[in-house]
């Protein structure tokens, strides 16, 4: 970006887009203060369900491949509005079928396909997965207790999509932990500090996990405490990973049903 904008004093009109590069443009100022007044945040919301659904079908239409209707909706759901996952998890599928270019003949995709794309997805991701998880629950070596973590684990046992404020501050115990340091670590939660582990809908006022494997892992690490030493590549943990994430998903699917 420091090199876009020395080009400015050369050519007035540049411009540069950066997507995904942080969440606010006040986080890309804090990099660099000259940047100050020169950046715009262009908000970038997430995809609705039939915008993932839409990626799939066109990838389906290139291809000359069909997702059933299960894979499709596990797929959506899964996403979380994030179509990264979606193409990660889709792109799995073909390599796994080792699917490259358009197909002759019709190519139908079920679910063990899904199944083993989720799986790989899991076996890349679990390195990430574990150091997003710590870095949201890190606390100084001297700190009595770990509110982060403990307000990780309110969100988990809310057992809902999305929570309000109200919600997790009714299962704060107050002679533990303050209000004012339960807004200043929810405030990070949401941040890059400690890995956007929570995203705050600021139209709804709702929180919710920035997506579904993240969950898992945080509710698979709570709940089991799984030591340091221990690989979190290793098939049983990916195997457990992958049943909790699958009773979240139908849970969803079955309330959009009714």
């Amino acid at each position: 970006m420091k090199v876009f904008m020395d080009m400015s004093l050369e050519y007035d009109d540049v411009k540069i887009i950066a997507i995904g590069a942080l969440g606010t443009a006040r986080q890309v100022v804090e990099y660099d203060k000259e940047m100050n007044n020169r950046v715009s945040e262009i908000f970038v919301p997430y995809m609705s369900d039939n915008e993932i659904s839409n990626i799939i079908s066109t990838g389906e239409k290139l291809l000359n491949l069909k997702f059933s209707k299960d894979v499709k909706e596990k797929i959506i759901k899964f996403s979380c509005g994030l179509p990264s996952i979606c193409h990660q998890l889709c792109l799995n599928i073909c390599f796994n079928l080792r699917i490259l270019k358009t197909q002759k003949n019709l190519k139908v995709i079920n679910v063990d396909d899904l199944d083993k794309a989720i799986e790989k997805f899991l076996e890349e991701k679990s390195d990430s997965l574990k150091a997003d998880y710590d870095t949201s629950v890190k606390v100084a070596k001297n700190a009595r207790n770990n509110l982060p973590e403990k307000i990780i684990e309110i969100c988990l046992n809310i057992e809902k999509d999305e929570f309000t404020y109200e919600e997790i501050l009714s299962k704060i115990d107050n002679k533990i932990f303050n209000i004012k340091d339960v807004d200043k670590i929810l405030a990070e939660l949401v941040s890059i500090k400690r890995a956007e582990i929570l995203f705050f809908d600021e139209y709804s006022n709702h929180y919710r996990f920035s997506n579904l494997f993240l969950k898992a892992y945080c509710s698979l690490k709570l709940k089991d405490r799984i030591s340091n030493g221990i690989k979190e590549k290793n098939a049983k943990i990916i195997e457990r990973l992958l049943d909790i994430i699958e009773k979240d998903v139908h849970k969803k699917i079955e309330l959009d049903n009714q």
